[in-house]
């Protein structure tokens, strides 16, 4: 069954702007500038991946209070952009991100954690507004991430969607 989130679509709205805002973007002045480094490797690979959503671009966020993950291809902090990656052949593989003060860092832990996968037609590269542009998206509750990498199939989704708001 596909089900609409709009209550956690604008949380996860207020969550980029939040970790955004932290970390000196949203037109404040900080006395550091954000820095991008990609010393970890981690991956979430998503397989399974309907036909329609091929050419689309994927973006991921997790819900846990001990870690924030994200993914992208790349995340620009003080622009408050983030560049997504393509789906293709019904697969994608995200590069995993932990914000850390002013820094996005490319993750290599090991936490398991609650993550939300979303499709984007036509963004390649937006701020959090991009939420307003999502074409669907899956659910997957406590993944485990080893290395900084994990693998779920879109069948394994406990909850999935269409539409953004």
């Amino acid at each position: 069954m596909i089900h609409l989130h709009l209550s956690r679509l604008t949380a996860i709205a207020l969550m980029f702007a939040l970790v955004f805002t932290a970390c000196g973007g949203g037109g404040g002045s900080s006395s550091s500038t954000p820095a991008t480094t990609t010393s970890g490797s981690g991956t979430f690979t998503l397989t399974d991946i309907p036909p329609e959503f091929n050419g689309q671009y994927a973006y991921l966020l997790s819900y846990d209070n001990s870690v924030d993950l994200y993914s992208a291809q790349s995340i620009n902090i003080q622009a408050e952009t983030a560049k997504g990656v393509l789906i293709s052949g019904g697969k994608v593989s995200l590069p995993m991100w932990i914000i850390k003060g002013n820094s996005a860092e490319r993750y290599s832990g090991n936490h398991t954690v609650d993550i939300e996968v979303y499709g984007h037609k036509d963004i390649a590269e937006g701020g959090f507004d991009i939420l307003y542009t999502i074409s669907g998206g899956v659910f997957f509750e406590s993944v485990t991430f080893s290395n900084g990498s994990a693998t779920r199939s879109v069948n394994q989704a406990d909850d999935s969607w269409e539409g953004g708001y």
